[in-house]
């Protein structure tokens, strides 16, 4: 008979950027989230840093706006300004809350690209040879890196008989 990892999995980064190290020793067995490569995240740090400005930038806008609908409010109550000069600014406010929203959304994404560049094994099992080597652009997941193989459990296939898993 024959034996058979119970499945491969491929192993690709999910951005785009150079492979810094390899983490693991090729035919190793690795642990489900274990690091096996790390792709330089200075690129990643930055754009989180430019996208945490842009929240503060925005942050501050919407504050402005908030309390300019609060100046507003009771002049307009005794009919010192137009209702069309509270009403743009109460729209001033909903349109820089929304700004606030994108940008959270935007530290949430490079947060979330900076954690990709430890490409992590997705299951428990052994490693294959490393496809890409450090100092190689990656161009996120259309690049393998590497595949991991569930030994525990394993296919044994018998010539006729069929394939049973142990």
């Amino acid at each position: 008979g024959q034996t058979a990892g119970y499945r491969d999995v491929e192993v690709r980064a999910r951005v785009t950027g150079i492979v810094l190290k390899r983490n693991f020793k090729e035919g190793s067995p690795v642990k489900q989230g274990e690091s096996l490569f790390t792709i330089d995240p200075v690129p990643f740090q930055v754009a989180l840093a430019k996208a945490e400005a842009d929240l503060a930038t925005a942050q501050a806008r919407h504050d402005q706006a908030r309390r300019e609908v609060e100046r507003l409010k009771p002049v307009a109550e005794i009919k010192a300004v137009s209702r069309k000069e509270l009403d743009d600014a109460i729209s001033a406010e909903q349109v820089t809350a929304a700004e606030v929203k994108a940008a959270r959304a935007r530290v949430d994404e490079a947060k979330l690209n900076l954690a990709y560049t430890r490409v992590e094994s997705p299951i428990s099992g052994v490693t294959s040879r490393a496809q890409q080597s450090e100092g190689t652009l990656v161009s996120g997941p259309s690049v393998l890196l590497a595949t991991v193989t569930q030994i525990d459990p394993i296919y044994v296939i018998f010539g006729k008989i069929g394939r049973a898993h142990v």
